[in-house]
């Protein structure tokens, strides 16, 4: 739990990240554009998946490793980040889909540069369309440049050096 709902972890900063985008654009669509979508259905299901993922990963540890060696592993944000990866792509997958819903016509093949409301509504597609591009390839970078740091930070670790001070032999032999 402590890890959980430590600061210090990415995968925690970045579910509340998640959750506050998620936040923002029910504000933005429900309320303010009146679109009815069921924005915030999709984020409780996220949360609900990166949750039991979370229980399944301390499932794994727990019923599997000595204490000592589960808190040494460095695979836990490994791990999360897998799961916060897919929780960024179905949340840009979520904003794609709710952005063609918001569209004045419904219909793809009426649709074109007059489809808009006004030009106003234009520039706001085509703003949160690189919005949502930026931050979506910040949020990759992000999570990529966590995990290298933490693999550099992982060779410091007991696992690690355990396996450079006993390697492993492949050659049967009579030595204990």
């Amino acid at each position: 739990m402590h890890h959980l709902l430590s600061w210090q972890t990415m995968s925690t900063r970045e579910w509340v990240l998640i959750n506050v985008y998620g936040l923002l654009l029910f504000i933005e669509v429900n309320l303010i554009l009146k679109k009815k979508q069921p924005i915030l259905r999709t984020v409780f299901g996220l949360d609900i998946m990166i949750g039991l993922f979370y229980l399944s990963l301390y499932g794994t540890y727990a019923m599997t490793m000595t204490k000592k060696e589960a808190m040494s592993l460095n695979g836990f944000e490994r791990y999360m980040s897998t799961v916060i990866i897919i929780a960024i792509l179905s949340m840009g997958a979520l904003t794609a889909v709710v952005i063609d819903r918001c569209y004045v016509e419904q219909n793809i093949e009426k649709r074109d540069f007059k489809s808009y409301k006004s030009i106003f509504t234009k520039n706001i597609y085509q703003m949160s369309s690189l919005v949502l591009l930026v931050f979506s390839i910040i949020a990759m970078l992000s999570e990529t440049n966590g995990l290298a740091y933490n693999t550099r930070m992982a060779r410091k670790e007991l696992p690690v050096k355990l396996a450079k001070m006993a390697k492993e032999e492949t050659q049967l032999n009579h030595k204990k």
